[in-house]
């Protein structure tokens, strides 16, 4: 039986827009050496059947794997649905700044997803000197994102 594993730096996300229903496309990356310095995007993963469920990652490798005459598309991502230890609570609103905090899982809880899970790319901003890493939600990138992030629910792993 053939099978094979074949890298790629990028992607391109179809998603349909939550505005006016019209397809967008957004090129997540994930290199090593972009412009002479990594780059791993972050992306919205899709949790649920009806798309109210979803978790935050930033993509470390995207890969097909072809097994016979069947070929995945697949992303290698490290989730960021950790609980927030620095603040012991689950929930991931900052009622101060009303944002969205996130924190990282520990890195070799990485896992493997469908590139199909992915539901675009999101702008998150890292928080300055956190411990595990934290990073700010940046939902005003544009209308879409804005829309989606007052629609979904945030899962955490609470046995992070």
């Amino acid at each position: 039986m053939f099978h094979e594993v074949t890298p790629y730096n990028a992607a391109r996300i179809f998603y349909e827009s939550v505005v006016d229903w019209s397809t967008c496309r957004t090129l997540v990356r994930a290199q090593p050496q972009f412009m002479n310095a990594p780059r791993y995007d972050f992306v919205m993963i899709n949790m649920s059947t009806d798309g109210t469920q979803v978790i935050f990652a930033q993509v470390r490798l995207f890969f097909t794997f072809t097994f016979g005459k069947t070929v995945m598309k697949l992303a290698l991502i490290h989730p960021l649905d950790a609980r927030l230890t620095n603040y012991n609570r689950t929930h991931t609103h900052d009622k101060n700044l009303r944002l969205t905090r996130l924190q990282a899982r520990p890195r070799n809880m990485s896992t493997i997803v469908s590139v199909e899970a992915i539901v675009r790319g999101v702008l998150l901003v890292p928080v300055l000197d956190s411990v595990p890493e934290e990073f700010l939600l940046f939902d005003l990138i544009d209308e879409d994102m804005w829309m989606r992030s007052k629609s979904f629910e945030i899962l955490v792993d609470t046995n992070t």
